[in-house]
């Protein structure tokens, strides 16, 4: 008896969410594809979105984490470890220094050489054995990788259903640029074209960060001065690389606090600081391309040289039934500065990981648009005549297995 109500619960929970999604669909094609207008009044439906987060928070943690353990939570994971703990990094790096040795075009310094002299190039390669991996999850109802040790999660969601999540509405999401004396600078005529060519290479822009100019100010206007100086102090290590290392993380995490407010309200995040960003069920679910091509262009603006963009999109059909699509993906988003490092079909979804490069690995390709972030719901006429309740075994099968951590939108 109990089983069966529960069933009837989980359903009316999934048909809240597929209500949501079928319904910003609805009326983005009423707007006649403004979806800038379609969003403001989604962002200003309040009862509506904690309907929704209400109903996402109560099937992730009820009922799809418990019937699908092993899900995107531990992919994205595996595939972060993996790149840069596993050796993923170093061997591209490895081949890339291959590649040079037969075409003159490449330049000793990009972002896939690190060299011994800082005054040649300056672009960070490898993050140390012991530094947090600092991970940003959008649209993640609740906080699923805060219980990983060796990362920083930052969660960010437009209506959260967890204490842990930061309310924060990514499309409109601020990135504030690093400061041009703090910005990595690259010593290449490919990746960067310099009108002063007397300025000369800084070292790199985290090292920059001095441990006594980190701040964090408080929601209540009283600035707090942060100092290493006291962990600095008890680095009971003689090696002055660990030493480093384990300043310039702290630096980097002191920095990205200064950005969070106690009111757990996000607006602005700076530029390239993160190594990982993830899109567990995110893109899909937008009703518009051009909103899918902004995530992808914000995260490339967030992510260090060398991060990951970690991407999953449910899709319950066979591996060749969407090839066009995931490769209209794949051209559409290393057209914006990536290159796939990894795919992998699984029954139910698509895994991909991007690399971000710098301009000398893609400077060639062809322009990108926003039309090749399309999905098939784009070309689907919506039934007005369709009530919640409708759901046949494929749409089931999708909800059941997929969207355990699925977004809010």
């Amino acid at each position: 008896m109990a089983e069966g109500a529960g069933i009837v619960d989980q359903h009316k929970l999934s048909d809240i969410v597929k209500g949501l999604h079928g319904r910003l669909r609805k009326q983005l094609k009423k707007a006649n594809g403004d979806h800038q207008k379609v969003w403001e009044e989604h962002c200003a439906d309040k009862a509506r979105l904690e309907e929704y987060a209400s109903a996402m928070h109560l099937l992730a943690v009820n009922h799809w984490t418990k019937q699908a353990p092993e899900g995107r939570v531990e992919w994205c994971y595996q595939t972060t470890t993996e790149f840069f703990r596993g050796g993923g990094l170093w061997k591209l790096m490895e081949k890339q220094k291959r590649k040079q040795k037969f075409h003159e075009d490449l330049k000793d310094c990009c972002c896939c050489f690190a060299t011994g002299d800082a005054d040649i190039c300056s672009v960070s390669i490898y993050p140390s054995v012991h530094e947090k991996l600092l991970l940003l999850d959008v649209g993640s109802c609740f906080n699923p990788f805060a219980v990983y040790e060796d990362v920083f999660p930052i969660a960010i969601d437009l209506q959260p259903a967890d204490s842990m999540v930061y309310k924060c509405d990514f499309l409109n999401l601020e990135i504030q640029d690093l400061p041009p004396m703090k910005q990595n600078i690259c010593a290449c005529g490919v990746c960067d074209q310099r009108e002063d060519n007397d300025s000369e290479p800084q070292h790199l822009a985290r090292d920059l960060l001095e441990l006594n100019d980190v701040y964090v100010t408080s929601v209540g206007g009283e600035s707090n001065e942060t100092s290493l100086q006291s962990d600095k102090l008890n680095v009971n290590c003689d090696n002055e690389y660990l030493k480093r290392d384990f300043i310039r993380e702290r630096a980097e995490i002191l920095h990205l606090k200064s950005y969070l407010s106690e009111e757990k309200q996000l607006k602005t995040l700076p530029s390239e600081l993160f190594h990982v960003i993830v899109f567990s069920l995110l893109l899909s679910y937008f009703p518009s391309a051009v909103q899918r091509w902004t995530c992808c262009r914000k995260a490339h603006q967030l992510l260090r040289p060398n991060g990951l963009l970690l991407i999953i999109t449910p899709d319950s059909s066979h591996q060749n039934k969407n090839a066009a699509m995931m490769k209209s993906w794949k051209a559409g988003i290393e057209s914006l500065g990536f290159v796939r490092w990894k795919y992998e079909k699984h029954t139910h979804l698509h895994c991909m990981a991007f690399r971000k490069v710098a301009p000398c690995h893609y400077c060639k390709r062809g322009n990108g648009h926003v039309e090749m972030m399309y999905i098939p719901q784009d070309f689907q006429e919506e039934d007005e005549g369709c009530s919640g309740d409708s759901r046949n075994e494929q749409d089931e099968s999708i909800v059941m297995e997929c969207l355990s951590e699925l977004p809010d939108l």
